[in-house]
């Protein structure tokens, strides 16, 4: 018992507020991919940030939705970005640790009236879901973990994850149908695998949104067992919700066929993208 609260009091030293421009984030000293840019003072996922603030321009108290917020490294800055017009966020984490990161990061700026946090897992039915606690202080790649446990042993056999997922603890898991949101302007999907889950689990809420934008991610190419589901999600999302995708690398792009906001274009020679507004 004391061997472990001295590596707790040790770990509670190495954690401190690290400034983005006019932001700031509760980090750990570990090697967290997320964490050590922000350390850098360089936002992460800027072009997703950029993205975000096109797609929410001009819209009076925009609603974004954030499943699989992490330490808050999206839901943050947009949060900051809207504060002014009266939107608000709500964001999704389902590891406890990570979650209260994102609490931390929502109070270190003054959002705790813009920013919204849940700790709960998001999918396609009610229940609990075994999540594998990490040690935010030395694990590489966080955000990395899927709550998908068929996806985790896979992953390990292509030596692509390395998490000390040896305890776990049980987390709600709930249907965005069954939560009482407010219709979104905009949605971000980052939860590792379980992307055609969230998206059949929120069906109903989607249509009386009226179909919004959604940026996700389409991921494990290099996984046989994912690509099936790859196929489906795409499949789901343009069959059967009529949205039309545009991919970035994994980031993909949906927008509703019915009332596109963009044409994303991709110039194959610099690779950067733009964006014609649809009049």
């Amino acid at each position: 018992m004391e061997n472990n609260l001295e590596q707790q009091n040790k770990h509670s030293l190495n954690v401190k507020l690290y400034p983005v421009e006019n932001l700031q984030f509760l980090l750990t000293a570990g090697p967290d991919l997320i964490s050590t840019q922000i350390k850098k003072g360089q936002y992460w996922d800027q072009f997703t940030l950029i993205l975000s603030e096109h797609f929410l321009r001009d819209i009076d108290q925009p609603v974004f939705i954030d499943i699989g917020a992490n330490l808050g490294a999206i839901s943050i800055p947009i949060a900051k970005l809207i504060q002014s017009r009266q939107g608000v966020v709500h964001s999704f984490e389902a590891q406890r640790g990570v979650f209260y990161q994102l609490c931390g990061n929502i109070f270190a700026n003054h959002l705790t009236q813009t920013c919204h946090a849940y700790h709960l897992a998001i999918g396609n039915k009610q229940g609990t879901i075994e999540v594998p606690i990490l040690d935010l202080h030395t694990e590489n790649n966080v955000g990395a973990l899927s709550l998908d446990a068929k996806i985790r042993a896979e992953q390990a056999e292509h030596h692509f994850a390395h998490h000390h997922d040896k305890q776990y603890e049980s987390v709600d898991l709930q249907k965005i149908d069954h939560l009482t949101l407010p219709s979104a302007d905009l949605i971000k999907i980052d939860v590792e695998g379980m992307e055609l889950d969230v998206i059949k689990g929120a069906k109903k809420w989607l249509k009386q949104s009226n179909y919004p934008p959604i940026f996700l991610e389409i991921w494990g190419d290099y996984m046989e067992k994912q690509k099936t589901k790859k196929e489906k999600l795409i499949k789901y999302l343009t069959t059967n919700l009529g949205y039309e995708l545009f991919f970035i690398g994994e980031l993909c792009v949906a927008q509703h066929q019915s009332h596109k906001k963009y044409n994303l274009i991709l110039n194959d020679d610099t690779h950067q993208v733009y964006l014609e507004k649809i009049v």
